[in-house]
């Protein structure tokens, strides 16, 4: 087959529309479910998550607040850019994200720190303490305290690589004052972060999208206020001859 572009003949000559490339995408997948009846699609890819499964290849979502699926899938099919402002589950998975980085980091911070002071340890009962050295802690008490310059944290390569983790999250919005201590494990995947001034898009398996739109519309419902759990009211029973048993 020939690669030669066809173009159409009324594209060559200047009429009203102007005649575009064709290109095929495949980088899209669609969802329809939650306060949506209607088929949207959503920006998606697909790739090997890492874990190890004999099927490990799978579509990842990206998380986008003004996605027409995720507006429609939380807010209803009249759902509009904007109407979303109660809704913080994106927030709170990057959150969550970066705190499980902090954790990974600090961890790997105190194995170095550890293993340096086995490397430069000393035996006590070999080092010979000059006097003078308390004479130089008394001037160095004397003199105020210097503020020290604040370092930014550069990214290292550990930080800027793409990634596949899987986080712990709270099943219920706490607004709804139900769920408890109850956790749902997700799965994301972060585009490699280009600078310090990056987050780097993230995307969520599509297996954890109907737990993102539930979240999501209960906050919208709830809108931040915690909602009173309700406690079930008891009756006397007025039946003598069933114990407990109240007719009406």
């Amino acid at each position: 087959m020939s690669d030669a572009v066809v173009v159409p003949v009324s594209g060559r000559t200047a009429g009203p529309h102007k005649w575009h490339p064709i290109s095929v995408a495949c980088d899209s997948v669609i969802i329809k479910g939650g306060y949506n009846t209607s088929r949207e699609p959503a920006n998606s890819l697909t790739m090997d998550d890492g874990l190890q499964l004999a099927d490990s290849v799978r579509t990842f979502v990206e998380l986008d607040k003004n996605a027409r699926w995720f507006l429609k899938g939380v807010g209803g099919p009249k759902a509009t850019k904007g109407d979303l402002k109660a809704v913080e589950v994106m927030s709170m998975i990057r959150a969550t994200l970066k705190h499980r980085e902090a954790a990974s980091r600090n961890r790997g911070a105190a194995a170095a720190v550890a293993e340096q002071i086995v490397d430069e340890f000393v035996d006590p009962t070999t080092v010979v303490t000059d006097p003078m050295d308390a004479l130089d802690a008394l001037d160095d008490m004397d003199q105020p305290a210097q503020p020290k310059a604040h370092k930014y944290r550069k990214l290292t390569s550990h930080d800027r690589r793409a990634l596949v983790e899987q986080l712990s999250v709270p099943t219920r919005p706490s607004c709804t004052g139900r769920g408890g201590d109850a956790t749902t494990p997700i799965t994301i995947y972060r585009l490699p972060m280009s600078d310090r001034r990056s987050n780097g898009h993230l995307y969520l398996r599509t297996d954890c999208i109907g737990w993102l739109l539930a979240y999501a519309a209960d906050e919208l419902h709830y809108q931040g206020v915690v909602a009173p759990c309700p406690v079930p009211q008891s009756r006397p029973a007025n039946c003598a001859a069933v114990a407990g048993l109240r007719m009406e």
